[in-house]
């Protein structure tokens, strides 16, 4: 049994440097190669493209033993992953990932829990997902709906639990649901129950959703039992319950804020700049803000952002460019989610379809949206030296980045998120 304590250091230590190699390869942290066609082509495509290893995730029982086929078909193991040599081999690894996926959460037999269990036993070098939340159509009135938010929420849970006593990292869908996936992570951040490593797949909140949930899974944060402290003697609202999601019609998922329990101006209720605001009123008496914003203040989170095709989206409502640029660099993962958002790459080069070899894009997109960040950073003159200090806090050093190094600094954060596994 791994003690807490290890658990802890675990998360805070990076992997020793023998492990590290030389040279580099892209990983795809999120893909579905049961739902794909031809998938010996996708692979051999994408041991072409220097994308070495694809994590698959199951989203059912129904998927798990194909999803298990793959990787067995790669022969993963922790020692071939940290293999310097993998980055001279011609193939491409799979990682297997098992967990129920939110929409398909009635299709669970009774003896669901017991069977994940055992496949992640049965595979070391695996992981717990997709699993999360998505309250895009939880009206069970409507055809199409998925399960109730109260039934999803506890199985999420309860597969949070799964990964963190087996002390495997867990690929986390999320959909207009960020504010009950801030309060799940505070509770379990609280008992001290977090997995080794969340990971926000296809993250498309707004950027002000970024530091509160790397605070969510930061287990030095204090930032909750100070707010508790304060609720006590002036009956505010606790902070992990501070916001919920809006009730505004998205088709693209995208998380923003319906009218929070402290007074906000109408205007600005439903806005995801409101956000930083709420949580800035339930913060000022004990002044954290500036500590809140610091990066090093979440050096031990156990959250991570991973970005999809939903970033080659340019239109003006689209803010998945925006969160992009403001995670920090040593929290970023990439993916393509395949086969979904298959328009989305076509769109951004002809012949790109959704398929692991195309996180090369994502990486070269991601890289765009940061360096535009800075530049629209440096030539704004009308942004207030508050509204710099709060976008510029978690500011990346992007000087100097270039394809290599952001590459390098991917390949080390899959390894660095992924090490509970390696």
């Amino acid at each position: 049994m791994i003690t807490n304590e290890e658990k802890a250091f675990s998360c805070q230590t990076p992997l020793k440097s023998k492990f590290f190699s030389e040279e580099k390869y892209y990983i795809d942290t999120h893909c579905h190669l049961c739902d794909c066609e031809h998938v010996d082509d996708l692979l051999e495509h994408a041991a072409k493209a220097n994308v070495k290893i694809v994590i698959s995730c199951g989203t059912s029982e129904e998927d798990w033993n194909e999803n298990e086929h793959y990787a067995e078909k790669s022969q993963i193991s922790q020692q071939n992953i940290l293999d310097p040599s993998i980055a001279k081999i011609h193939q491409t690894f799979v990682i297997p990932f098992f967990g129920y996926h939110p929409w398909f959460l009635d299709k669970r037999t009774p003896q669901w829990k017991e069977n994940l269990i055992k496949k992640l036993t049965q595979h070391p070098c695996s992981g717990v997902g997709e699993i999360g939340i998505d309250k895009l159509k939880t009206d069970k009135s409507k055809k199409g709906s998925y399960p109730s938010l109260e039934t999803q929420c506890s199985a999420f849970k309860e597969q949070l639990d799964i990964a963190y006593q087996m002390n495997r990292p867990c690929s986390v869908h999320c959909v207009r649901a960020v504010g009950n996936l801030y309060t799940i992570l505070c509770e379990q951040r609280d008992i001290n129950r977090l997995p080794p490593a969340i990971i926000l797949h296809s993250y498309g909140g707004p950027p002000d959703f970024v530091p509160l949930l790397l605070e969510a899974g930061s287990p030095s944060c204090r930032i909750s039992s100070l707010v508790k402290k304060e609720e006590a003697s002036s009956s505010s609202t606790p902070s992990s319950s501070i916001f919920t999601d809006t009730k505004k019609d998205n088709d693209k998922g995208q998380s923003h804020l319906t009218k929070p329990s402290i007074a906000l101006p109408e205007s600005e209720l439903g806005n995801p700049s409101s956000l930083s605001k709420i949580h800035e009123q339930q913060l000022k008496k004990k002044k954290v803000k500036r500590q809140l914003q610091h990066p090093d203040f979440y050096h031990d989170s156990h959250v991570w952002f991973s970005f999809s095709g939903t970033i080659f989206d340019h239109s003006k409502d689209n803010i998945v460019s925006q969160s992009a640029s403001f995670v920090p660099l040593n929290r970023l993962l990439i993916e393509t989610d395949a086969p979904t958002f298959d328009s989305k790459y076509a769109s951004y080069k002809e012949g790109l379809s959704s398929e692991p070899s195309a996180v090369v894009s994502v990486a070269e997109e991601l890289l765009n949206a940061i360096k535009n960040k800075k530049a629209s950073e440096n030539s704004s003159s009308t942004t207030s030296q508050d509204e710099t200090e709060h976008f510029s806090s978690l500011a990346n050093d992007t000087e100097e980045l270039t394809p290599d190094s952001l590459q390098n600094i991917l390949y080390h954060n899959f390894l660095n998120c992924y090490k509970s596994i390696l």
